[in-house]
């Protein structure tokens, strides 16, 4: 197997400048080995040159000439028998089969924006990514050679192809947002096969902490490694989640009431391509709620930040699906994963039933309590253990607890400072409507709605009672 693959590690921290030495350990070292071995040393000249100075070492090395290994024998046979009087010692020049040729030196220098430099110079960022370029590289060249040297290929039968294994600790080390982006479109290419010039295989495989680097779109190729406390152990161990997509699906199709084999892990992989990125950040989240929109992200954020409770510090995400139609998928990925989850969602009351689409409403219900025998769409505002719906949505909840009046006064005067209308646009904002609900508090009016699902996601999420 390792005639055909190499496996090539690139640490978290790892010094740029060492890999650009040219020494025999470093990696550009190696592949200027290579390269003279492939290259150079098939010129003529080179070769002729290096019988020439073969045979004159030798000639130079030979016994013939050189008396002195004779002489050094026989004065540590002399000195031997002083201990065991019948011992000797005997000595023989080893034969010289090829004079060592020194191989080129090189300097390494890196060129950004017309600047070029020694390698320990430049930015950390472009270091990392040329260590991901020089290592990936020798890997290939080290198999490749290895091919040319040991399998000859017979007419007819296609020669095997490299195979690397690209291991990588949090590419996103010194990497600008939109450079991880990009980075992690370059690694995708290159495990599928498609960035221009990479022939040979290559698998990719990454520890990361940035959501640039994962997405629902591939949740199945998704190792989530976590940290948990076991019985009869003082020490937390390492747990390790995978999703299955068939199973997803077949989760998604009871909630759906659907015939079985009507979803499958096929036709549920487009279905998570088209979610947003920021669902990503749940991934890396100790627990995770999922609401419709902005506006709802919003206020549930500034509820929590008036009650004192505070979301990020817990490793909590609230994160927007973009519509309630997008909620059910996130939901399966994230509790498969072993994610706790807390949804909230708006059960559209006030519009037709054709837009309040209740089926979406029995379904999201059903996934949330599988246990429930739930046979009508939810129709009231319930605030549950790990779910939570509006009877129309959470703007008509916070006009009706507040008071529509007050809530728009209180939204004009939050919005007077910014030079913002007060619309429906400013209440995605999240600090617009931190100031408007503590206004509203502090005229002695709250949402007891949102208070209740602040305190029930914080419980369920956290474990602990507010």
């Amino acid at each position: 197997m390792q005639r055909h693959t190499s496996f090539v590690f690139v640490s978290a921290v790892r010094d740029a400048a060492v890999d650009a030495t040219d020494g025999k350990s470093s990696a550009v070292g190696q592949l200027l080995e290579l390269l003279v071995r492939s290259a150079i040393q098939q010129r003529q000249e080179i070769q002729a040159f290096k019988q020439e100075m073969t045979e004159r070492y030798q000639e130079l090395v030979s016994p013939e000439n050189m008396p002195e290994l004779g002489v050094l024998a026989e004065n540590l046979t002399r000195d031997l028998r002083n201990l065991y009087e019948d011992a000797a010692v005997g000595m023989d020049w080893r034969a010289v089969d090829e004079f060592p040729v020194p191989l080129p030196m090189a300097d390494v220098e890196l060129s950004d924006d017309g600047f070029g430099a020694p390698v320990d110079r430049q930015g950390h960022g472009l270091q990392r990514a040329f260590i991901f370029t020089i290592l990936q590289h020798l890997a290939r060249s080290t198999v490749l050679a290895g091919n040319e040297v040991e399998e000859q290929v017979p007419d007819g039968e296609q020669a095997p192809v490299a195979q690397l294994i690209l291991a990588i600790e949090e590419p996103e080390l010194y990497q600008h947002p939109t450079k991880q982006r990009h980075l992690a479109e370059v690694l995708r290419s290159l495990s599928n096969g498609t960035l221009p010039g990479a022939d040979a295989q290559t698998q990719i495989l990454f520890a990361t902490h940035s959501p640039f680097f994962v997405s629902l779109g591939h949740a199945d190729e998704i190792r989530l490694a976590r940290k948990i406390a076991v019985e009869e152990c003082d020490f937390k161990i390492c747990d390790l989640q995978s999703l299955s997509l068939d199973t997803a699906a077949t989760r998604l199709e009871a909630a759906w009431q659907k015939e079985p084999g009507t979803f499958t892990g096929a036709t549920l992989m487009p279905r998570l391509h088209i979610l947003g990125a920021e669902l990503s950040e749940g991934y890396f989240a100790q627990g995770v709620i999922l609401v419709e929109g902005r506006s709802d992200k919003a206020a549930l954020e500034a509820t929590a930040r008036i009650l004192g409770v505070n979301f990020a510090s817990a490793g909590i995400a609230v994160l927007s699906a973009e519509g309630k139609e997008n909620l059910d998928r996130p939901y399966v990925v994230f509790s498969e994963l072993g994610v706790p989850v807390y949804t909230i969602w708006d059960c559209d009351g006030h519009k037709n039933a054709n837009n309040a689409r209740p089926a979406t409403n029995l379904a999201l219900a059903r996934l949330c309590n599988p246990a429930g025998n739930l046979e009508g769409a939810p129709t009231e505002t319930a605030v549950n253990l790990n779910y939570a719906h509006f009877q129309d949505s959470l703007e008509r909840t916070l006009q009706e607890e507040i008071g529509e009046a007050d809530l728009q006064q209180h939204l004009q005067a939050a919005c007077e400072p910014l030079e913002l209308p007060a619309n429906g646009e400013t209440q995605k904002i999240p600090e617009v409507m931190f100031q408007t609900l503590s206004l509203a508090r502090e005229n002695g009016r709250e949402s007891a709605t949102l208070n209740s699902i602040v305190q029930r996601a914080w419980t369920h999420l956290t474990g602990q009672n507010l």
